[in-house]
């Protein structure tokens, strides 16, 4: 069985956010190996992340935090009701990549 590993809790705007890091993530449908999810029940949101490759192998640091990225912007549309905004894959991934990129620079995003 796949366990939660780390369990970290945030807060943004009375959500109440909780991130599980577990060796992988598995799509609901059709199943498979993913980096990252993040499912919305009301008020709360569970964002999981991949610590292991489709193989099985560490994934790097790196690629955690932006996975992390992208499902907090996931996070950040559906809570200011962008529904098609957190709909819009490469638009999350982009948002993802360049604050991940800036911070890398020591701008903390």
């Amino acid at each position: 069985m796949n366990k939660v590993k780390k369990r970290e809790k945030y807060e943004l705007f009375g959500s109440k956010i909780t991130v599980e890091y577990m060796d992988c993530v598995i799509s609901d449908d059709p199943e498979h190996w993913i980096y990252g999810h993040c499912r919305e029940h009301g008020d709360k949101f569970t964002i999981q992340i991949s610590l292991e490759d489709v193989d099985g192998k560490p994934m790097t640091k790196d690629s955690i935090e932006r996975t992390l990225r992208h499902e907090l912007f996931h996070v950040i549309c559906s809570r200011g009701q962008y529904i098609n905004v957190g709909d819009d894959e490469p638009l999350i991934e982009w948002l993802s990549l360049c604050t991940f990129t800036l911070n890398k620079q020591g701008l903390k995003i």
